[in-house]
C-alpha cells in the first residue's frame, strides 16, 4: 500500500513508521528498503483485501498522476459489508484498476460487478513483443465489418536460399460476395478475383500466392475508418477478452491500446495517447518524457 493512517492523516511510507490500514484498521509497518519501493505492509504480512496485488513501480507511477485523495480509495458495499481498495477513483466516480499480474475470470467478474463504473489498465510490458496492431479496420459492428472476410496468409520461415525474403503476414480483407472455392488436385483453394490463396492444407505443395487486397474493399475501409486496427496478439491473455469494462493495455510507449473483439475469432484495438486519457480522467500530473 502507498498510504496508511497515522492518527487521522493518510501518510506515505517513511522509515520506522507504524500506522493502521485504512480499510481494515489493523496495524501496518513501513517497508523502506533499498530494493523495493517504499510501501506499507500489514502486520502480519497478509493483506486484508484479497484483490490487492504487490505494488510495483508501474503501479506507483500510475497512481502518482492523480491527486492523493483519488488514490487507494476504499469502496464499501453497505448491503453485503464487502470492502475493497480501488487503485484510483476519479472525481467523476470512475474506478481505474491497475493490473500487473495474471487474474482469473471469477475475480475479473467479481471486481467489475463490485465497482460498476470502471476501466482496466493492464501492464503490457511482459507481452509487448506479442502485441501487434496491424491494418486499418471499419468500426466493429458496422455493416462493412459484418461483411468483411479477414484472411491471414500462412506463416512461412525465411527461405535459406533467399534470406532477404519474408512474406508479409498482414491480414487480407475481402467481402463475402468475392469468395469462390474450388478443388485443385484434391486440395481446397480459395479465389477472390484479384487474390488467390491456397488453404493451409494446400500450402505445403502450392505455397500461398497473394497479391494486394481488393482495392475496392480497402477504399471502403478508408472511408469509414475511425481509428480501429486489426490486432494480432500472440498467446493473448484471454481473461481480458471476457471483460465487460473497457480494457486498455499500457506498453510503456505513451499510448494506451483499447482491446476489443472485432469478430468472434478476431481482435481489434484503438489507440489513445496516455496523456489524453489522463487529462480526461482528471489527473493532476502527466508523464515526463525526454
Amino acid at each position: 500500500m502507498k498510504y496508511a493512517m497515522i492518527g487521522s492523516e493518510r501518510t506515505e511510507a517513511r522509515p520506522d513508521l507504524k500506522g493502521t490500514c485504512p480499510a481494515c484498521g489493523k496495524e501496518t509497518v513501513s517497508k523502506c528498503g533499498k530494493i523495493l519501493i517504499w510501501h506499507w505492509a500489514h502486520k502480519p504480512v497478509r493483506h486484508c483485501d484479497p484483490w490487492w496485488e504487490g505494488e510495483t513501480d508501474w503501479h506507483r507511477q500510475w497512481k502518482g498522476w492523480f491527486a492523493p485523495e483519488h488514490q487507494e480509495v476504499i469502496h464499501f458495499d453497505p448491503q453485503t459489508g464487502e470492502k475493497h481498495i480501488a487503485d484510483v477513483k476519479t472525481k467523476d466516480g470512475v474506478v481505474i484498476e491497475l493490473q500487473n499480474s495474471p487474474m482469473d475470470l471469477d475475480e475479473l467478474r467479481s471486481r467489475e460487478q463490485f465497482y460498476g463504473r470502471m476501466v482496466w489498465i493492464v501492464n503490457g510490458l511482459k507481452f509487448k513483443d506479442q502485441f501487434h496492431p496491424l491494418s486499418k479496420l471499419p468500426p466493429p459492428g458496422s455493416e462493412l465489418a459484418e461483411e468483411l472476410i479477414i484472411f491471414r496468409p500462412p506463416r512461412f520461415p525465411i527461405d535459406p536460399e533467399h534470406p532477404g525474403f519474408r512474406p508479409q503476414n498482414r491480414p487480407l480483407f475481402l467481402t463475402g460476395k468475392d469468395a469462390k472455392v474450388f478443388n485443385m488436385g484434391g486440395m481446397r483453394v480459395q479465389t477472390y478475383d484479384t487474390l488467390t490463396i491456397a488453404s493451409p492444407e494446400a500450402t505445403a505443395r502450392l505455397g500461398a500466392k497473394t497479391r494486394y487486397p481488393h482495392r475496392e474493399v480497402v477504399d471502403q475501409i478508408e472511408e469509414v475508418f475511425d481509428g480501429h486496427y486489426y490486432l494480432e496478439w500472440t498467446k493473448p491473455r484471454t481473461v481480458w477478452l471476457s471483460a465487460t469494462a473497457p480494457v486498455f493495455v499500457d506498453l510503456g510507449v505513451g499510448i494506451l491500446f483499447h482491446v476489443m473483439r472485432f469478430k468472434e475469432n478476431e481482435l481489434c484495438t484503438k489507440a489513445y495517447s496516455t496523456d489524453s486519457f489522463l487529462r480526461a480522467n482528471g489527473a493532476v500530473q502527466l508523464p515526463v518524457r525526454p
